[in-house]
């Protein structure tokens, strides 16, 4: 009879033990759940922030490499950033009037083109993102695709050189590319002691990372800028860094200038062969002069007697409405493959012409 008493008792303690055991996993549970529930609640405006900051910088990537292909005057030049020194952001690019020097390369992306005594056109640059913090983006340039009035200026010459661009670099300090065309930023939220009351400087929108005894200033004049993760989320060391950054290179800001020059060659070219039924021969220099049965060298821009851009005879393309292509005329090769095909060649990239 004790043994059955005992055996109900252990049973029922087991239960008991049972049901405790359930209980605390019952609260783990929804403590767990609680926990994930208030992580997931913090993480959706973070998240909703960065793709605003996202969305804002491919923005004005767009609009600054849709300024510089469109241009009227001369494809692939880039207005001014819109800086501080004359006493506030406009949204204007502060075209320079004398040398171009690095203190000129910084700045807030300006909503709208040069003024005189620059070479405008004064248009918008057609963005209007923010970042997921409110801020404009900010934008370094490469001295190589900006104009001032007293400076020469040829852009196919110095999108074929390896001078005078801007740096971008790892969070290891390591070169992802020392051939940048521009940058932008998206500044984020102020960090420490950071003030953007009035016209303030860079330093106040943008940040520095140390890497050893190294530290890589954004916000400096040195052409050198570094991509990091966001501190807040991501603590590394003494480092205080929100900004991100997006960069085109010199080969892919070259290719989509390139094919603006290609585009309008091909219209000219076009507008050849529907006059003459044929493609015309080529220049063999860059002098753009045709010679007869020439296949092979540039596109053949003046014919002087007799004339031989066409087996039966024929004037040169008219490239008058293109002033600004007499810069491009050695960088850009020319093949007439037959009567109906040819190819344009530009940095390397390749155009087919057919009818």
């Amino acid at each position: 009879m004790n043994k059955k008493k005992n055996g109900r008792r252990i049973a029922l303690l087991g239960k008991q033990h049972g049901v405790v055991v359930l209980i605390i996993l019952l609260m783990l549970g929804i403590g767990l759940a609680s926990a994930l529930v208030t992580s997931l609640s913090k993480a959706k405006p973070r998240l909703e922030n960065d793709a605003q900051t996202a969305a804002a910088l491919a923005q004005a990537r767009d609009a600054l490499i849709g300024y510089a292909v469109s241009h009227s005057a001369r494809p692939g030049l880039l207005p001014f950033p819109d800086r501080s020194a004359d006493g506030n952001y406009d949204g204007i690019s502060d075209c320079s009037p004398s040398t171009i020097t690095n203190a000129l390369l910084l700045g807030k992306l300006p909503r709208r083109g040069e003024n005189v005594p620059c070479m405008g056109p004064l248009g918008s640059l057609n963005f209007a993102e923010v970042d997921g913090s409110g801020e404009d983006p900010w934008y370094g340039v490469s001295r190589n695709l900006l104009r001032a009035p007293s400076s020469s200026f040829n852009i196919p010459l110095v999108l074929n050189g390896a001078s005078n661009w801007l740096t971008v670099r790892d969070v290891s300090g390591a070169v992802l590319s020392n051939r940048v065309a521009f940058v932008l930023f998206a500044p984020g939220a102020p960090l420490g002691t950071q003030n953007r009351a009035g016209a303030a400087v860079a330093r106040n929108y943008l940040d520095d990372y140390r890497v050893g005894v190294t530290n890589y200033r954004n916000w400096d004049n040195d052409r050198d800028f570094i991509v990091a993760a966001d501190t807040v989320t991501t603590p590394a060391a003494n480092n205080q860094f929100n900004d991100k950054l997006i960069y085109v290179t010199r080969d892919e800001y070259r290719v989509a200038i390139g094919g603006r020059v290609a585009g309008e060659l091909k219209s000219r070219l076009k507008a050849f062969y529907d006059a003459n039924g044929d493609y015309p021969f080529a220049a063999p220099s860059t002098a753009g002069e045709c010679v007869a049965s020439a296949t092979i060298g540039y596109v053949a821009i003046k014919d002087d007697a007799p004339n031989d851009c066409l087996a039966s005879g024929g004037a040169a393309v008219s490239l008058s409405s293109l002033p600004w292509f007499a810069e491009w005329q050695s960088y850009v090769l020319y093949e007439r493959t037959g009567s109906a095909a040819a190819t344009l060649s530009i940095f390397g990239k390749d155009y087919a012409l057919t009818p």
